[in-house]
């Protein structure tokens, strides 16, 4: 019903611009023809002037007035699709969160943050875990994420592997490469704990699950700081996995684009929300919030765009401040923006059906996970440690995050049993 009365209201303002135009249109048309056959003495002519000046001021005045109840009319349409396929998506999903599927973890820490605990510590020496994703096929929930030995060698780049764990926790190899070199100021082989390092930059988008399968690249050529998306996409090399098969992973030929962006020039991230109703975006010391209305449009913009912060500008903002909530030093997490060592915002996830999105800040030495919920109004630290890195959102129970070299999982307050 709102819906219908938003989209009157906008027919209503249409055909109140249109009515104003027909106005304005005729009495311009009279004063063209009056400055045309006035006389050509000087008071005559100042005197039109000025009546023509004055016209002008009004039709500009009620042009802007116009403009800005368009806007605002265009972004209550926004919240409102927003909100009403959100509703929609989240009555779909009432019988899911009712019976959540039980995550066994350990050493548990019940403080007052989110319960959490250790799911999986990888075996290998020096190994550290990445871009955690969960899958839930038949019953079954298996973790995929990324490992790179943090030894660097003077004669080789890290190795990169991609693993499953299957329901029982055994682990698969699904595929290892090594990862071309790439050097930026806060990253080097004097520094391989550094959060998202270079190599961790341009893996931002790896990972990709849709449906029953595992989509991941591997770069096939030394990677520039002035590649454009494009130009970063042709240099990778495409690989689909059957999930839960321990198969042979298979080529594929085509360039499989995430909801999660990353422009290697500028370290910009960009995350769709699962309704594709609103973009969150980082350039590393903020998080903005856009109402978007075609995802595959928008995609394909930022794909080509030489500057990703002028394009989201344009769009209707959604009305969430998150740097309002980060401006002192509190628990030894430095937030403020101009501090020596500034707040870095780093990987994001959404919620499935709420406004709520997940992110760590891993100012380089101050780290920890965030829920921002957009609905209440606020910020919330969920998880301390400084090395917690890079959430996932599960369901409505759980968030899987890495730690170093392990797989945590952290619980909301909500649904603990």
């Amino acid at each position: 019903m709102k819906y219908f009365l938003y989209s009157l209201l906008i027919v209503l303002q249409v055909s109140c611009i249109s009515e104003s135009e027909d106005k304005t249109d005729k009495r311009t048309h009279d004063l063209e023809i009056e400055l045309s056959s006035s006389s050509r003495s000087y008071d005559s002519l100042i005197k039109i002037t000025t009546i023509i000046a004055k016209e002008k001021d009004s039709v500009i005045r009620l042009f802007d007035e116009s403009l800005n109840k368009q806007k605002n009319i265009e972004k209550k349409l926004y919240q409102e699709k927003d909100s009403l396929i959100r509703l929609y998506n989240k009555s779909l999903s009432i019988d899911q969160t009712q019976n959540f599927k039980k995550i066994v973890y350990t050493d548990i820490i019940q403080d007052k943050y989110w319960k959490r605990g250790t799911y999986y510590v990888s075996k290998n020496k020096g190994e550290q875990l990445y871009n955690v994703r969960v899958s839930d096929l038949a019953d079954k929930i298996r973790f995929h994420f990324m490992g790179i030995n943090s030894t660097f060698k003077s004669d080789e780049n890290p190795t990169a592997t991609i693993y499953e764990l299957d329901e029982n926790k055994e682990i698969h190899v699904i595929d290892s490469f090594r990862l071309p070199f790439y050097e930026v100021d806060f990253a080097s082989k004097d520094s391989p704990d550094i959060h998202l390092t270079a190599f961790m930059l341009r893996q931002t988008d790896n990972l990709i699950i849709q449906n029953d399968t595992l989509y991941y690249f591997k770069e096939n050529a030394d990677v520039s700081s002035e590649d454009s998306m494009y130009e970063l996409i042709n240099k990778r090399d495409y690989y689909s996995y059957k999930i839960g098969s321990k198969q042979k992973a298979e080529r594929i030929k085509n360039k499989m684009k995430s909801n999660k962006l990353y422009f290697c020039r500028s370290t910009f991230r960009a995350l769709i929300n699962p309704q594709n109703t609103i973009i969150a975006s980082t350039h590393n010391y903020n998080i903005n919030f856009n109402y978007i209305s075609d995802k595959n449009k928008i995609l394909n913009e930022l794909y080509k765009t030489e500057s990703f912060t002028d394009f989201l500008d344009d769009l209707p903002k959604v009305d969430f401040n998150l740097s309002s909530f980060f401006g002192s030093i509190e628990e030894g997490v430095i937030s403020e923006v101009n501090s020596d060592k500034e707040v870095f915002f780093g990987s994001m996830s959404w919620h499935k059906t709420d406004r709520k999105l997940y992110f760590d800040n891993s100012g380089f030495d101050y780290r920890c996970i965030w829920e921002a919920d957009i609905d209440k109004n606020k910020v919330v630290k969920i998880v301390p440690e400084h090395e917690a890195i890079q959430p996932f959102f599960v369901d409505n129970k759980y968030i899987a995050y890495v730690e170093s070299n392990k797989i945590m999982i952290c619980e909301s307050p909500d649904h603990i049993d």
